[in-house]
């Protein structure tokens, strides 16, 4: 019998602009996940609070001992010097 392996999904977030946008949007097409651009700490927070609230059914469904999916994301961040 073939061991099945859980899915896994790759999720990206940009802070700020950088020639990498393209590789980190196609990272996370293959890796079924999103990605996402954020341009300030406000929009930095909000993601993180979108990829939290995202986990919400995945950590109920580990406390009761169900089987989940890996969730694994890469934050870029890109420092502009002035």
């Amino acid at each position: 019998m073939k061991r099945q392996e859980p899915k896994m999904a790759l999720h990206t977030i940009m802070y700020g602009r950088d020639p990498a946008m393209s590789t980190l949007e196609q990272m996370a097409k293959k890796g079924n996940g999103q990605f996402q651009l954020t341009l300030d700490g406000l929009q930095l927070a909000q993601s993180f609070e979108n990829l939290a609230n995202s986990l919400k059914p995945r950590v109920a469904a580990l406390m009761q001992g169900q089987h989940i999916d890996f969730l694994v994301f890469s934050l870029w961040v890109h420092h502009l010097v002035v």
